[in-house]
């Protein structure tokens, strides 16, 4: 009866390390792509936010355009609208991959 209850323990034991290791190999998976995802969309949306202020910023606009952009708040704007984006694509690349993760089996 001993050797029968030992048997089952180290069965429980070697199952909930490999059940361990399992979430962690998933965890650490999901969050490496969060953040090559999150950084390459912040990346890009830098570039397209420099490019924005970059154009209303230069010499052929009219001081008049400039001043009237920033009473309106364009700035707020175009800040919302990228951080929308921004969210978007998040959300959409963490739901491809929590199905990945949890669709993948070993």
């Amino acid at each position: 009866m001993p050797a029968l209850l030992g048997g089952l323990l180290v069965g429980l034991a070697k199952m909930l390390l490999w059940l361990l290791g399992y979430i962690i190999v998933k965890l650490f998976v999901l969050l490496g792509l969060s953040m090559v995802t999150y950084t390459g969309v912040s990346l890009i949306l830098d570039v397209v936010k420099e490019r924005v202020y970059s154009l209303l910023g230069s010499g052929g606009t009219v001081d008049f355009v400039t001043i009237t952009l920033g009473l309106i708040k364009f700035d707020v704007f175009v800040s919302i609208i990228l951080s929308a984006l921004t969210l978007k694509v998040t959300i959409n690349q963490l739901d491809k991959v929590t199905k990945f993760v949890w669709n993948n089996k070993y």
